[in-house]
């Protein structure tokens, strides 16, 4: 098989590996479905009601959430700080320039 795959072009090999992908992708969401129909069965024939979640990643409650600006530029009302990550240019500068972080704040 490793003869046949180096003497393939680039393009036939790309799209070799993309079939391959989708092929996989499609036996493991086989593979899925009919474990979890096996679970219905096995708790059906116990009268156990199972439901499953339709995805596989955690739902974040936080995403999207906006916070409040707590700090602002007296310089420039327009630029404020949430007091998450790093801190913007100008709250470096004027920390660098003797002046404490709470002077800022909102």
């Amino acid at each position: 098989m490793n003869a046949h795959l180096s003497n393939m072009s680039l393009n036939d090999l790309t799209r070799f590996i993309a079939e391959a992908e989708c092929a996989l992708a499609k036996k493991r969401n086989a593979q899925h479905q009919h474990v979890m129909e096996e679970i219905r069965h096995l708790a059906d024939s116990i009268n156990v009601k199972v439901s499953f979640r339709d995805s596989e990643k955690p739902h974040n409650k936080l995403k999207g959430f906006k916070v409040a600006p707590k700090y602002r530029n007296p310089e420039n009302p327009n630029q404020t700080w949430t007091g998450r990550g790093y801190r913007p240019l100008w709250m470096v500068a004027l920390i660098d320039a003797g002046h404490r972080l709470e002077e800022f704040r909102i």
